[in-house]
Order: structure tokens, then C-alpha cells, then sequence
């Protein structure tokens, strides 16, 4: 009976520890993305000169669906931004809800286009 309330209380401890983190799992793995993304693809270039690349590189969907002009490289639309992240997540979370692995959810998150006519 005590291991059990113990075991409850930990659960309890660790849920509101992850709750006042803020950070869903969708946020670290795009996180993730980004992170690769800037380290690999976007290595050649400047840090605060790199967030179309590293958008780029981490949905080219949600990049051609956000922005109808690329933005000048350094130039931050924080609104656009917002519309892009939540683009990612919403296609995040319909692989979460069709009980797919994030890492196998990347291909949703592009576009082919060699199938493009």
C-alpha cells in the first residue's frame, strides 16, 4: 500500500514537473530538427542568418504554406514564424494521432518533388 502511494506520488511529482516545462514533445522534436538541421545543412551559414534554411530543412510544406516571400535572410516575421511552427506541429500531431514514430514523420513533413507535374 505504501509502495503504491509512493509510486503515485512520483508519478504525480514527475506530471506537474513535465507540465511546468512547457515543452511538449512536438516542441523537442522540432527542437531536434532544428538543431540537425543547423548543425548539417545550415552549417554554412551565420547564426541569425540561417532561419529559412533551418525552416527549410525542417518542413519544405509548412515553409512554401507559411511564407508567400521568402523573407530577406536576418529578417524575423514573428507572426510567420508562429503560423510555421504550429504547421509543423499539426502535422506532427496527426502522425502522433495515426500512431506514427515522429522520426518516421518526416517525409509528411516535405515535399516530393519529383512527383510534382
Amino acid at each position: 500500500m505504501i509502495q503504491s502511494r509512493l509510486q503515485t506520488l512520483i508519478l504525480i511529482t514527475l506530471f506537474i514537473h513535465a507540465f511546468q516545462k512547457g515543452e511538449s514533445l512536438s516542441d523537442k522534436f522540432i527542437s531536434k530538427l532544428e538543431k540537425i538541421c543547423e548543425n548539417q545543412q545550415c552549417l554554412h551559414l551565420p547564426k541569425g542568418f540561417n532561419d529559412n534554411c533551418i525552416n527549410w530543412c525542417v518542413s519544405s510544406l509548412c515553409f512554401l504554406n507559411t511564407y508567400e516571400e521568402i523573407p530577406e535572410d536576418g529578417e524575423t516575421d514573428h507572426k510567420k514564424n508562429m503560423y510555421f511552427k504550429n504547421c509543423v506541429k499539426n502535422i506532427l500531431k496527426d502522425c502522433q494521432t495515426s500512431k506514427i514514430p515522429f522520426d518516421n514523420c518526416r517525409d509528411n513533413l516535405h515535399i516530393d518533388f519529383t512527383k510534382q507535374q
